[in-house]
């Protein structure tokens, strides 16, 4: 029995020994307080904020923004992981065991990389048209009267116009989700439960390929979604099968909001506003869908071969079929061109894989068109361009170059280029300002100096932190 009253001798040692003392302070900020929506507690250790970097940006708790700033300066930039690629990589690949189908695609990309001067023209145009869905003269009619109204509900209108539109462009690209979707599912399921589904995924095959949107519908919702929800419940299976399932899910609702009839519907809505009727009245639903399917977005998108070869050579590589070199390789490159389309990105990007004058070269574009368009007095400035553009050239190194156009004609210049060419600086300097001059352009500022650290996009385009004051909010 424990001596409670400690009237034996005490063992050697622990004479002085008293119970451990945890005394809880008020004002104590350690202990962080249970969550309650309904009443303000003390102060406590939680923030919502996570401390500030370097460049003073406040970083909060995770959010779809903060995750996209995160990757932005994780994620190293396309041209390194393309410079990497066909600077001191191809031959890597080459060697480490690429499959006949593969090959032949790289050997396809490697020779469109070589190009004239008009051809690079060519290809920067059919890039710059494709890089903007919603680009043309019927959208800059919309895009006028949305922002010349104050009528929330016509801008509401066009919004979900423009959004069927995307979803119905977009119906290919979905179908082919939801069936890698299923696929997946089907990969994590046990051989006793996936048998139903590959059933109705081979179902929906082939109504996805009729073009049979009624009948697709119709399986996803009467047969994958009560199958795939009576599996997870009946298994508890809450992990990837679920998170699968919810991705599925809004593809589903893409695919039926995508329909033309409901794009046409939404088309007809807008005919109800007088602005809308004045402009674009002589539309009818024939003329509509010939206008939107023949756009210069569309045109330029089934013209780029350049893009489908580099595309199909990632999707053969991430199957594993170059080995785990090429793999890697063109993880990096999806990741960085993925990152640069994100709905986060406020600026247009391009890039030129491109092999000139038996040189390799790759450059990447960043280009603000409206990098101030604040006011001062009253009076509206002169619009500004503000271009970041980044290129490595075969045994030359890394450049950094950042344009600043005024109005029609100033330029405002900074060229960062490797430190071996310091002794041509001079030439650099008198080369790049007679360029401009025969371009028709007035160069105000023109600094060449050698790149101590590439140039980040941040310093570029302050209006990537724009959100940084705002609430962000995790859903």
């Amino acid at each position: 029995m424990a001596d409670i009253m400690k009237v034996t001798t005490p063992t050697t040692g622990y004479e002085n020994t008293s119970p451990r003392q945890n005394p809880i302070t008020p004002g104590d900020t350690q202990i962080q307080n249970v969550v309650t929506p309904n009443r303000v507690s003390r102060p406590d250790g939680k923030t919502d904020q996570q401390g500030a970097d370097s460049s003073g940006y406040l970083h909060r708790y995770d959010s779809n923004f903060e995750s996209f700033i995160q990757q932005l300066r994780q994620t190293p930039t396309l041209t390194d992981t393309m410079s990497a690629l066909l600077l001191g990589r191809m031959q890597t690949l080459v060697s480490s065991g690429l499959s006949a189908d593969m090959a032949q695609e790289l050997a396809q990309f490697l020779k469109m990389l070589t190009m004239d001067q008009s051809q690079l023209l060519m290809f920067l145009k059919q890039q710059s048209m494709s890089s903007v869905r919603f680009k043309g003269a019927f959208f800059d009619i919309l895009r006028e009267i949305f922002n010349g109204s104050e009528m929330p509900g016509m801008k509401g209108d066009i919004l979900q116009f423009l959004k069927k539109y995307n979803d119905m462009a977009s119906t290919e690209h979905i179908s082919k989700s939801m069936q890698s979707i299923l696929q997946r599912m089907a990969d994590a399921m046990p051989n006793s439960a996936r048998g139903g589904l590959n059933d109705l995924a081979a179902q929906l095959a082939k109504a996805l390929q009729r073009g049979d949107r009624q009948g697709a519908m119709s399986i996803l919702q009467n047969g994958i979604m009560p199958y795939m929800g009576n599996y997870v419940s009946r298994t508890h299976d809450m992990g990837l099968s679920r998170t699968l399932l919810s991705m599925l899910t809004l593809q589903i609702a893409r695919y039926e909001n995508g329909s033309e009839e409901s794009m046409l519907q939404a088309f007809r809505q807008l005919g109800g506003y007088t602005a809308i009727r004045d402009r674009l009245g002589g539309l009818d639903d024939n003329s509509l869908l010939l206008l939107l399917r023949n756009s210069e977005f569309e045109q330029a998108s089934r013209q780029d071969m350049l893009m489908d070869s580099l595309l199909k050579m990632a999707e053969r590589a991430l199957r594993g079929e170059g080995g785990l070199e090429a793999r890697q390789a063109f993880e990096a490159v999806m990741q960085a061109l993925l990152l640069n389309q994100s709905v986060y990105m406020p600026l247009t990007h391009l890039m030129i894989p491109l092999e000139w004058n038996g040189r390799m070269m790759f450059s990447e574009l960043w280009i603000d068109p409206d990098a101030d368009n604040s006011q001062r007095n009253g009076e509206k400035k002169e619009r500004s361009v503000r271009i970041l553009v980044k290129f490595d050239i075969q045994d030359l190194g890394l450049f950094d170059t950042v344009i600043e156009l005024h109005g029609e004609k100033a330029v405002d210049l900074r060229i960062a280029y490797p430190e071996k060419l310091s002794p041509a600086k001079k030439v650099i300097q008198s080369s790049v300002s007679n360029i401009l001059h025969k371009c028709g352009l007035e160069p105000k500022n023109v600094i060449v100096d050698t790149m101590r650290q590439p140039i980040s996009l941040s310093e570029v385009f302050p209006r990537l932190y724009e959100r940084k004051n705002s609430i962000n909010v995790s859903i």
